[in-house]
């Protein structure tokens, strides 16, 4: 049954994406953008889904969840995603997929001290729509900021949940800052495609 409903899932994410041979250059643009950006919130709120059915212990909640994140191409970045992707897998009996070079839609897990600040570095796409998407998971706020090479400031946001989304003029690195402004310690996911 899972499988089905990811396949199901699979078709429809593919088939939105697709233009018809007589539909205009720009409604098929248009509809594409309007598909990833489904596309982001879904694996963002599905990756988020999976850890509160771990965290609950919901072996079934957690198996559908993998299995969305399976059908839309969501792969770990880091040892950190890796681990917990194979904790998760092994709470729901379920078996790790193996890929062959990473493309696509990743995920980062980690936590954050109070006032401890991480960057990491990304490479987006020239002209491709790019999408960060970061949730604090105990309902504190945290502060992302992306910025691209020449320093310039593309977006920088404080929220409990917050998606930032730009189109790369070329392609380059950008860099992702993540903040904890609280007096507690907070985990976090991040969904970077």
């Amino acid at each position: 049954m899972n499988k089905l409903l990811a396949m199901a899932l699979l078709g429809a994410l593919t088939s939105s994406c697709t233009g018809s041979a007589g539909e205009p250059r720009s409604a098929s643009l248009a509809g594409h953008l309007a598909a990833r950006s489904d596309t982001d919130r879904t694996a963002a709120a599905v990756l988020y889904r999976a850890q509160s059915a771990y965290e609950d212990g919901d072996r079934a909640a957690l198996s559908l969840a993998l299995s969305r994140l399976d059908a839309v191409g969501l792969h770990p970045v880091g040892e950190e995603a890796n681990d917990i992707l194979a904790r998760w897998r092994a709470a729901a009996d379920q078996p790790a997929i193996t890929r062959g070079r990473i493309l696509g839609p990743g995920f980062m897990v980690g936590e954050l001290a109070p006032k401890e600040e991480r960057a990491l570095e990304q490479t987006f796409l020239s002209g491709r729509g790019a999408a960060i998407s970061l949730s604090a998971l105990e309902g504190r706020p945290l502060e992302i900021s992306v910025r691209d090479s020449s320093d310039q400031s593309l977006c920088r946001k404080v929220a409990e949940r917050v998606t930032c989304r730009w189109v790369p003029l070329y392609t380059h690195r950008h860099t992702i800052t993540l903040r904890n402004p609280n007096t507690k310690k907070t985990r976090y996911q991040l969904v970077i495609d």
